[in-house]
């Protein structure tokens, strides 16, 4: 006789009271963008605002197939405004997430660096109270 998957049953006991991962993204590393598994082989989590952020600054305006509009269009140049200029290009990428009240731009600094600038961008996660960073 084949079993009825759909029958009610006695529910076997969880070893381990489950985890929630509701408030929690897949960790992405900030500088591959490769997902991580953690020492369970499980996807390793982090804060959904970090996920976006990184996510908004790291991806380059136009290179999503699925959301064209998505990601940050850097400076064409370095010049004496490349301070405003970043700014500027950090806000516009991450204006649907601060807008939405999720994340506060605190700082963006740029230093030279070898191939360009390096930009660090601080803010706030609104939705857990964090200070947190993206480097890029």
């Amino acid at each position: 006789m084949p079993i009825n998957p759909f029958a009610p049953g006695t529910p076997a006991p969880a070893s381990a009271p489950p985890s929630t991962y509701a408030d929690r993204a897949a960790y992405l590393h900030p500088r591959t963008r490769d997902y991580v598994l953690d020492d369970e082989s499980e996807f390793a989590r982090m804060p959904i605002v970090r996920q976006q952020m990184l996510l908004a600054l790291t991806t380059r305006k136009g290179s999503c197939s699925v959301d064209p509009g998505a990601g940050i269009e850097l400076p064409q140049k370095i010049g004496p405004n490349i301070d405003q200029d970043m700014r500027a290009a950090v806000e516009r990428a991450c204006a649907h997430i601060t807008a939405a009240g999720r994340a506060r731009i605190t700082d963006v600094k740029t230093t030279p660096h070898m191939l360009g600038v390096k930009t660090v961008v601080s803010y706030q996660d609104l939705t857990i109270g964090v200070n947190d960073a993206v480097i890029f």
